[in-house]
């Protein structure tokens, strides 16, 4: 039954997602050529962008949970140039609504200028939407799932300049509250031994390293993405938790011929310290573990790794195949291969090759299947 609701979710986005943010995806690119005449006329209106108007591109999306029903929502991208010479910067904003009254919405700006020598990044991330917990550790049974309402707001800032050629450097400040509106009585977020069920804020700081030799921001085809940070949280400025972040994300992209490209990711994220439960290594979403529900497995380091293959079809429809793995767990010497979790599956990007696409996938993880509906690739 999950099954088949999922795949009618998918068939209703794609229909959506066709009409309007695969053609829209195009709307950045030089206008000129849409009002141009040529034989194949009747093919390319059908190409052409049905909802241009300002540069938008957006995709509609539709959810349905036994938590939240059914929610509607989107993600609207606008990209702009800060000068002629400057890589693209852009706006985004996703939001969504269910029929019991739950919502989120995000709000992302990156700007680039100074012919790329300088970004500057900010997010503004506020939701109700319901989550579920089953446990901090890399073998919680599903058993253990308890479902809980969160009121959560984030915010973070980076700027980075470059001090040598493809090489920047930079600081990261972030600010997070997070209280629990509902949750389920006598189970473990009722008591006092998970860290963050009391309403707590956290507030931290660091460095930010990048390196980019991407041909394009959007979607590469050639060039390495390399991204570290490193942040510490103090409990004198926060609300009792006193702990530290550590990120690695790698990316390289290789064109091997014939429209394609094999993309590879390497991931990791750890903490040391007093973290609250929302701030531990969480596997399962839509990026570094695709085929696992947002925070599946928690636990206070998590690593992944994935492989994608993407390949043009046909004009502005292209298909990726991708597999991957992830594991939690205590520490980093602590992974256990026998936790390792598995994923792999298939989806299709609406767009264009050298702009924005909208990207359906669906993903098989050990003991579910998820389905993804939103702008950009995964990574």
């Amino acid at each position: 039954m999950q099954l088949r609701l999922l795949t009618h979710l998918l068939v209703l986005n794609l229909v959506f997602s066709a009409g309007t943010a695969a053609a829209a995806a195009r709307a950045n690119v030089d206008s000129t050529e849409a009002s141009e005449a040529s034989a194949g006329g009747i093919v390319r209106k059908l190409f052409k962008p049905k909802f241009s108007k300002w540069g938008f591109v957006w995709v509609p999306r539709a959810y349905y949970s036994s938590e939240t029903s059914l929610g509607l929502g989107a993600h609207v991208l606008k990209s702009f140039r800060v000068s002629a010479d400057d890589p693209y910067s852009d706006v985004r904003l996703k939001g969504r609504v269910t029929l019991k009254g739950q919502s989120s919405g995000e709000l992302r700006l990156k700007l680039v200028w100074a012919e790329g020598r300088y970004l500057f990044n900010t997010k503004l991330f506020i939701s109700t939407i319901p989550l579920r917990f089953y446990g901090i550790g890399p073998a919680t049974p599903a058993s253990n799932k308890e479902v809980y309402r969160p009121q959560n707001t984030l915010y973070y800032a980076e700027i980075l300049r470059s001090i040598a050629p493809h090489f920047k450097v930079g600081l990261r400040g972030e600010v997070e509250n997070c209280r629990l509106i509902e949750h389920e009585p006598d189970r473990q977020l009722a008591g006092a031994m998970i860290a963050g069920v009391s309403p707590s804020t956290v507030l931290g700081g660091g460095v930010l390293l990048e390196w980019d030799t991407r041909d394009r921001g959007y979607s590469p085809r050639s060039g390495s993405h390399h991204q570290a940070f490193f942040l510490g949280f103090d409990d004198g400025v926060g609300d009792g938790h006193d702990f530290t972040v550590y990120n690695v994300d790698l990316r390289r992209y290789v064109g091997i011929g014939g429209g394609r490209v094999l993309a590879a990711q390497a991931f990791m994220y750890g903490t040391d310290g007093s973290p609250p439960f929302w701030r531990l290594a969480a596997l399962g979403g839509r990026a570094h573990s695709r085929g696992y529900r947002t925070a599946r497995y928690l636990d206070r380091v998590m690593v992944s790794a994935q492989l994608e293959l993407r390949s043009s079809l046909w004009r502005r429809l292209g298909g990726v195949v991708f597999a991957g793995a992830a594991v939690v767990g205590p520490q980093l010497d602590r992974l256990k291969a026998n936790y390792i979790r598995p994923t792999f599956g298939l989806g299709l990007r609406l767009g264009s090759n050298d702009e924005v696409n909208a990207r359906v996938d669906l993903a098989i993880g050990q003991d579910s299947v998820r389905g993804y509906v939103t702008l950009d690739e995964a990574f």
